[in-house]
C-alpha cells in the first residue's frame, strides 16, 4: 500500500464513520417516529431496511481497508441508501 493509499483509506474512514452515525442516531430516531404512525408491516420492512444500512457499513469498512475496490462506488451507494431512508422513511415519520 503506497501512502497516498493509507491518506485515502483515513480520508474514506471518516466518512465511513459519520455515515455511520448519521445512520445510528438521525435515522433511528426517525423510524421510532415513523413506528409510530404507521402500521406494523411497514415498520418491519423500515427496520429491515434499517439494519441492512449497518451491514452495508460493515462490509463498506472492509472494502475500504482490505480490498481494492472503487471507494468512489462504496461511497456513492451509501449515500444513495441514505438520501433513500431518508426519502422513504424519516420524511414520512412525522405527519405533516
Amino acid at each position: 500500500m503506497y501512502f497516498s493509499d493509507g491518506i485515502l483509506n483515513i480520508f474514506f474512514t471518516f466518512f465511513w464513520l459519520l455515515s455511520l452515525f448519521w445512520t445510528f442516531i438521525p435515522n433511528g430516531v426517525g423510524l421510532y417516529k415513523f413506528k409510530l404512525n404507521h402500521n406494523k408491516f411497514w415498520c418491519s420492512i423500515c427496520t429491515i431496511f434499517w439494519y441492512m444500512l449497518f451491514v452495508v457499513h460493515i462490509a463498506a469498512f472492509y472494502l475500504i481497508w482490505f480490498q481494492s475496490f472503487s471507494k468512489l462506488v462504496i461511497v456513492v451507494f451509501i449515500v444513495f441508501l441514505q438520501v433513500m431512508f431518508w426519502t422513504l422513511v424519516v420524511k414520512k415519520a412525522v405527519p405533516t
